[in-house]
C-alpha cells in the first residue's frame, strides 16, 4: 500500500504561493517517498493511504473493486477543511449540471476503510452542461464525483457529524475527488447529443485545479504527488462508448481554507 506524503509534512501551506510552486516541482521530481505495495492492488487498482485512511485510488462502476469495473482515477484530492458540500457549492457558475438532483448520470463508487471496516460511498457528480448536436462540433463536458464517509449508504454520511468529508491527520478534512470529459453526454435532459466519448481524465484534473485556485482562498497544486493509479488503459470500450484515459499517475491537490 502507498502512503501520501501530507501537506504539512512537506510544508505545504495556503500563504507560500512561491513555496507551492516549488515544492511541486520538488516532489514531482523525486515521486512519493517510502512507496509500499499494495497488498490489495489490481493490476493499477489499489489502496493508498491518506495519512491513516484508506481509500482505493479509482472509482467503480459498482461495489466490487477491481480494474475491470474501474472508471476513473481519484485524481484530486481537497483538503484541510473540506466537504462534499463545499467543493459541489463552490463554482456552479462551471459546473452548472448536478448529476443526484436529476438523476441522468451513473452514480459511481468509491470505497474507505474508517476504523477498520470498509464503506463505499456513491455520487453522480457535478458537470458542465455543455452538448454537441448531431452534425456539430464536439463539446467537452467537465464531470467530477466527489466522496465522503457515507457508511449508510444513503448519501448523506454517516450519522457522525462530520457528513460530507473524511479526515486524517496532516491532511485535516478532505474529500477524494475523481474526474474526466464527457464529449457530447447524451446523459444531459432534453438534449439531442450524439455520444462520442469520454475520459481524459488529465486534462479533466489539471482545469479542476485551475477552476478552484484562487477563489476564495482555495489554493491548487497540479500533479502534486504520486497516487498510484498510474495510466490508466489508453482506450477501453464501455456500454459501446469509447473511454480515453490519459492519466500521468499524479494526484493533484486543492487546499480549502
Amino acid at each position: 500500500m502507498t502512503r501520501l506524503l501530507e501537506p504539512t509534512e512537506t510544508g505545504q501551506t495556503p500563504f507560500l504561493q512561491f513555496a507551492r510552486i516549488l515544492l511541486a516541482s520538488f516532489v514531482g521530481a523525486l515521486g512519493v517517498l517510502a512507496i509500499l505495495p499494495s497488498a490489495g492492488a489490481h493490476n493499477n487498482s489499489g489502496w493508498v493511504w491518506i495519512g491513516d485512511a484508506k481509500i482505493y485510488n479509482y472509482d467503480y462502476r459498482s461495489t466490487q473493486a477491481s480494474l475491470d469495473n474501474a472508471d476513473w482515477p481519484i485524481n484530486v484530492i481537497f483538503w484541510n477543511n473540506a466537504t462534499v458540500a463545499k467543493i459541489k457549492a463552490e463554482r456552479q457558475d462551471i459546473f452548472e449540471y448536478n448529476c443526484n438532483v436529476f438523476n441522468f448520470c451513473n452514480m459511481n463508487h468509491r470505497s474507505y476503510q474508517p476504523d477498520g471496516a470498509w464503506a463505499w460511498d456513491t455520487d453522480g457528480g457535478r458537470k458542465e452542461f455543455r452538448c454537441g448536436y448531431s452534425g456539430g462540433a464536439d463539446q467537452w463536458a467537465l464531470h467530477y464525483r466527489a466522496y465522503d464517509n457515507d457508511t449508510a449508504g444513503d448519501g448523506h454520511g454517516d450519522g457522525s457529524g462530520n457528513e460530507g468529508t473524511l479526515f486524517s491527520p496532516g491532511w485535516g478534512y478532505f474529500v477524494p475527488v475523481s474526474s474526466h470529459y464527457d464529449i457530447d453526454d447524451p446523459g444531459l435532459p432534453f438534449s439531442d447529443c450524439d455520444a462520442t466519448a469520454h475520459g481524459y481524465d488529465e486534462t479533466a484534473e489539471g482545469w479542476m485545479v485551475n477552476y478552484y485556485d484562487g477563489v476564495n482562498g482555495w489554493q491548487g497544486v497540479d500533479d502534486w504527488t504520486v497516487h498510484l493509479h498510474a495510466v490508466p488503459p489508453a482506450l477501453r470500450v464501455i456500454g459501446g462508448t469509447n473511454h480515453y484515459g490519459n492519466g500521468n499517475g499524479k494526484a493533484s491537490i486543492v487546499y480549502v481554507p
